[in-house]
Parts: structure tokens; C-alpha cells; sequence
């Protein structure tokens, strides 16, 4: 089975979109998926792995939950799920605020 991180800034207050994304995984993908593990981290980070393969990186793209389950349906070759049929379109997408990290 399969890994998966959710790497979040912690002083950036991203635990929620992190719980989010996590909470989305194991409903969409969890029979596939050993489990959604929340790192803290810091200097803005939003980053998802699946087995150690970055799938979304906040760096790279803003905050958007459906291009997330996207790269991470990508990487489960059993998981034939339709991210946009599962993802709440009005999910924040605010990036860290000035000064947080």
C-alpha cells in the first residue's frame, strides 16, 4: 500500500488546510492509501507526497484542493476516483499571510 504526507508551515496556520487535504485523501482514496501523515513544518510549506514523490508543492501552484487530489490520485494506481467530482470548489485558497514565517 501507499504513504502519504501532508507536509504544512504550522506558524502559517496551515493545519486546517492540511486536516482538509488529509480528511479528502482518506475519504476519496482510503482503502488505497496506508494512511495520511501530518508533518509540521515552516517558511510557508504545503507540500504532499505519495511514497516520497512530491505530488503538490504550494511553491509551484497556489492552494487549490482538486489539483491536489489530482497528483495524489495520479500516483495511486488503484484509486479511480474523479478529483473534481470530489473536492468543495469554495475551499480557501489564501496563501500565507506577510510575516508569518
Amino acid at each position: 500500500m501507499t504513504n502519504v504526507e501532508v507536509e504544512y508551515c504550522d506558524p502559517c496556520g496551515f493545519i486546517d488546510r492540511a486536516t482538509e487535504t488529509q480528511t479528502q485523501i482518506l475519504e476519496s482514496c482510503g482503502e488505497t492509501v496506508d494512511g495520511v501523515e501530518l508533518v509540521p513544518g515552516e517558511d510557508g510549506i504545503f507540500e504532499v507526497r505519495v511514497d516520497d514523490v512530491v505530488v503538490f508543492d504550494v511553491d509551484e501552484i497556489e492552494y487549490d484542493l482538486t489539483t491536489i487530489m489530482e497528483g495524489v490520485c495520479g500516483q495511486l494506481s488503484e484509486c479511480d476516483c474523479d478529483p473534481s467530482e470530489l473536492v468543495d470548489e469554495d475551499t480557501d485558497s489564501t496563501d500565507c499571510s506577510p510575516g508569518c514565517c
